[in-house]
């Protein structure tokens, strides 16, 4: 029970730190002509963990005693790809780019609570037309003078050291995403240098990620992430799906998804359905996808709080110190309740009835 006790203080004691970065949570600003920085959603964390019985074999967070036996793929991903597929007829560009960004914001949330993941986890996320890297690091190869190696070596001592960026006492990253067009030298640099970058490092993953073809880039994490016509997961009561490090599937069936809850703020899918907060279903299938499972006993749980790995989709939902306990023993692979197939969110009961 001490250890549940401490984890939860040291995810307030994050909560409270957040309270500086309030002037990036609502606005994205220009970093220079090209580069913008993404609003860091603060108010997704949940102020408290709603839980009211804290002891229970999935929720005790033993793996901070143990090594891990088997990592998990998170704990060793400085870079993940994305694979967004839309329907073309129903998804401008303009469209394309808020999936993709609500995406990258909510991804962001997640690599800030991976207590045992290698330093610089989810540093890079690249998509089709942009690259969201990690401010800091993004700064850090813009500003560095001489050659790409120069430029790197910078980038690397500032990844290195994002598990302290924020507190000493808590090791979270506490920072968000530059969102950086694929043809900004920056990026550009790393596909036209001549050499082979060091094998196994993050900058070999990144060129790989940026400069080869499907086929030879299959070796960097992979998201693909889809909206169809229909049911997912062979399920027509979900509104998304998620499988473990591999896919997040969303229904565009009776259904509509929009920028919050409760807001006109339209995105995609059916006008005259369901609308569901875009950040809330990407918070939730993240999860999935970085191998958590719902979370147990939802009966414990209080209605005024949603954290977001509860099994019906709720309006506001957040990263309580639940999802940091499950995500950090997900990270080994060995954990008996990681998830191991699809799991999906289901609608409200409010359109069920």
């Amino acid at each position: 029970m001490a250890k549940v006790f401490e984890l939860l203080k040291r995810v307030i004691a994050f909560a409270a730190m957040t309270t500086c970065l309030q002037c990036l949570a609502f606005v994205s600003f220009a970093l220079d002509n090209s580069v913008t920085l993404l609003p860091l959603l603060v108010q997704r964390w949940c102020p408290y963990a709603p839980i009211k019985e804290f002891k229970t074999e999935m929720l005790d967070p033993s793996w901070r005693d143990h090594a891990i036996s088997q990592s998990a793929p998170i704990v060793d991903m400085p870079v993940v790809k994305i694979n967004l597929t839309v329907p073309e007829s129903d998804c401008s560009v303009h469209c394309r780019n808020r999936i993709s960004q609500t995406l990258a914001q909510t991804l962001n949330l997640w690599r800030q609570v991976c207590l045992r993941c290698n330093e610089g986890t989810m540093a890079f996320v690249v998509d089709e037309q942009v690259v969201y890297i990690d401010s800091r690091v993004y700064e850090a190869l813009r500003d560095a003078s001489g050659s790409l190696f120069d430029r790197a070596l910078a980038a690397s001592a500032v990844l290195f050291s994002l598990s302290t960026a924020g507190n000493t006492r808590t090791g979270y990253v506490i920072g968000t995403y530059a969102v950086v067009p694929r043809e900004a030298p920056e990026v550009r640099q790393f596909c036209e240098a001549g050499a082979s970058p060091p094998s196994g490092t993050w900058i070999e993953k990144l060129t790989t990620a940026l400069c080869k073809s499907p086929d030879m880039s299959k070796n960097v994490p992979s998201m693909n992430v889809s909206f169809v016509q229909g049911p997912v997961c062979e399920n027509a009561g979900f509104v998304a799906c998620g499988e473990p490090d591999k896919k997040v599937s969303l229904s565009l069936t009776k259904l509509s998804y929009v920028g919050e809850a409760g807001t006109r703020d339209f995105i995609i899918g059916d006008k005259a359905g369901k609308a569901y907060s875009l950040v809330s279903v990407f918070l939730h299938e993240g999860g999935h996808f970085l191998g958590l499972p719902h979370l147990p006993r939802e009966d414990l749980w209080s209605e005024s709080i949603w954290t977001a790995m509860l099994s019906r989709v709720r309006p506001e939902t957040c990263l309580s110190m639940m999802e940091t306990t499950m995500l950090n023993s997900a990270a080994d692979l060995g954990w008996l309740n990681r998830a191991k197939k699809c799991e999906g969110l289901l609608r409200t009961e409010t359109e069920d009835k």
